[in-house]
């Protein structure tokens, strides 16, 4: 029964955590940065939407240049908003939450032949998904991890009822 009731817990977390997120995302937007080489990759939060973004050039969308490394930036959201919208630019796919960019910008401040290839992909996927997922794999383990019905001893009224109807008919 205890171990039953760890994998379900375990299962149950993911959906704890995409709450969480989903709440802590209308207010702060979050995104943790890691740069090497001119390239970089983002992973963060934002608005109900949970995103990755790959980078071939040093610098962030809005010019800045990011350190090697980690970084990370919290930002508040303003004005607080818990569903994702439909932002149309040019080169955003946008469809209730989930959304896909390729962006290749030229840098502002110089021209060179990487600037002039930099690209970026971004893919972002909204919290509501995640929770409905989640959701959809702890129902089928919750009916994976119940108790098993033994059928002889499912029902031991109904058997002994049985029992007591053929002593009173043998009379």
């Amino acid at each position: 029964m205890r171990r039953r009731w760890i994998i379900r817990g375990i299962f149950m977390l993911p959906i704890l955590l995409c709450v969480v997120g989903w709440g802590w995302s209308g207010m702060q937007a979050t995104t943790f940065y890691y740069s090497l080489d001119g390239r970089w990759m983002a992973c963060g939060h934002g608005q109900g939407v949970v995103y990755v973004q790959l980078a071939w050039d040093g610098r962030i969308p809005v010019g800045r240049r990011i350190p090697v490394g980690w970084l990370c930036l919290v930002s508040p959201v303003n004005p607080i908003r818990f569903w994702p919208t439909d932002q149309h630019n040019l080169n955003d796919y946008n469809l209730l939450g989930f959304y896909y960019c390729h962006n290749h910008y030229v840098s502002s401040y110089e021209y060179t032949p990487e600037a002039s290839r930099a690209s970026s992909y971004s893919l972002g996927v909204p919290y509501w998904f995640l929770i409905a997922v989640f959701s959809w794999v702890l129902f089928i383990v919750w009916r994976k991890t119940r108790p098993k019905l033994h059928p002889p001893s499912a029902f031991p009224v109904e058997i002994a009822a049985a029992t007591n109807l053929k002593q009173t008919r043998g009379r």
